[in-house]
């Protein structure tokens, strides 16, 4: 089977929320979790999949500032406020990324939505 069965797979039950089937997929080689640009992070911020969320954060392949945060904007535009917060905890999310991801979910409407994390982040600091 190739490669990209195994991602294919992993999409699907990402957005289903398969937390057991990710984990068995993850422990397969052939499966690639940072595969189309993080689409699987993505695909699970977009469902509101917040163990997903979680799951794929803990596999250091897993990338969740790729394509300017695009994971964290998505959660942000379905309003998955748990997944945001998880987003805005993850340790290698560094003040640029996050200012990148700010002016465009601002750009995409989010203002307020972006305008409360960013307050209740710098509050607990």
């Amino acid at each position: 089977i190739p490669n990209s069965a195994f991602n294919v797979a992993l999409f699907a039950t990402c957005r289903l929320g398969y937390v057991s089937w990710i984990d068995f997929l993850l422990h397969d080689q052939r499966t690639e979790p940072a595969a189309r640009d993080n689409a699987a992070l993505r695909i699970a911020c977009r469902y509101g999949q917040y163990k997903v969320v979680c799951r794929l954060l803990m596999d250091e392949r897993v990338d969740p500032t790729a394509m300017q945060c695009d994971a964290l904007r998505i959660a942000l535009a379905e309003e998955h406020m748990s997944i945001v917060n998880r987003l805005l905890r993850y340790n290698r999310m560094d003040a640029a990324v996050l200012y990148a991801a700010f002016r465009l979910s601002c750009a995409d409407g989010n203002v307020v939505a972006v305008g409360r994390r960013f307050e209740k982040r710098q509050t607990q600091h």
